[in-house]
């Protein structure tokens, strides 16, 4: 199965998450897929001893079902959306996608962000 294949069945949150410089969190058996974007800072995440950097010019995918851990060394904010998808997602590990800094993306991104708090 292709990314370009996977069909969102729902989603379950968007919010909007600031982290201090030296934040570090461990995550157990991810209840959904998730797409991070930061919006400033930077956010490195680990998953079976590969590092993935999530920062303004990378989108992190983290599949369901993963055990993995961050470090923000920046303070950041970012952007999560956490989504069901209809069948197994694409791969089994994380993976990042090169992103052009895009001021309106980020724009969007708060509009979501808004609209899901208060529905």
């Amino acid at each position: 199965m292709l990314f370009a294949d996977m069909r969102v069945s729902d989603i379950t949150i968007i919010v909007k998450i600031p982290l201090p410089a030296d934040t570090v969190r461990v995550f157990e058996d991810r209840p959904q897929c998730g797409l991070l974007f930061v919006e400033y800072g930077s956010v490195y995440y680990e998953q079976a001893g590969k590092k993935y950097l999530s920062d303004g010019s990378h989108v992190l995918f983290i599949p369901k079902g993963i055990d993995y851990s961050l470090r923000c060394t920046k303070k950041s904010m970012s952007y999560v959306i956490n989504f069901d998808v209809m069948d197994t997602p694409p791969t089994d590990s994380m993976h990042n996608f090169e992103l052009a800094p895009q001021q309106e993306m980020y724009n969007l991104l708060s509009d979501l962000d808004r609209a899901w708090t208060f529905k």
